[in-house]
């Protein structure tokens, strides 16, 4: 478990960053972590290609405990791309991002090369789902609905896997 902030547009967030990677023998932790996600960051080393052929289980495993991640921020990012030798071209992860509608950021953690970026993006992808939410909320006239308790969760905190 990880926090992290992160200041973007006049705002300032606390992500709650649950890291699963290795927790293969725990997955009803993994589970949970799923469950309680408001965002997911799918990640790979560039210069790893199984790592790459992984991301569908994950990927997987987030559509069967979530049913659907549609409104959903999701980003992949593809660590390590400092290494000289890669198994997987950014243009395939690029790929992967437009197949699952989602967004694409290539980093490196070790040079700190678009670290930063990568939650500030996911921060701006998770903010206009919050407003999307609050003002489908507003059209409303009925009592707080499932979606404007959720936008509500949001604005105080941001849980990440």
């Amino acid at each position: 478990l990880y926090l992290q902030v992160v200041a973007s547009d006049n705002a300032v967030c606390t992500l709650q960053i649950t890291d699963t990677g290795g927790s293969h023998s725990f997955p009803a932790m993994e589970r949970l972590a799923i469950q309680r996600g408001q965002a997911f960051i799918l990640v790979y080393a560039v210069n790893n290609r199984k790592s790459f052929d992984n991301l569908k289980n994950y990927y997987n495993e987030i559509l069967s405990v979530k049913s659907t991640i549609e409104g959903t921020p999701l980003m992949i990012v593809g660590n390590k791309c400092d290494c000289l030798e890669r198994d997987v071209a950014e243009s395939e992860g690029l790929r992967l991002a437009k197949q699952w509608s989602c967004s694409f950021i290539e980093t490196s953690a070790k040079q700190e090369f678009h670290t930063r970026e990568l939650f500030e993006q996911l921060l701006l992808l998770e903010k206009r789902q919050s407003m999307s939410l609050t003002e489908a909320q507003t059209h409303k006239k009925s009592g707080p609905s499932k979606s404007s308790k959720r936008a509500e969760n949001i604005k105080n905190k941001c849980n990440l896997m």
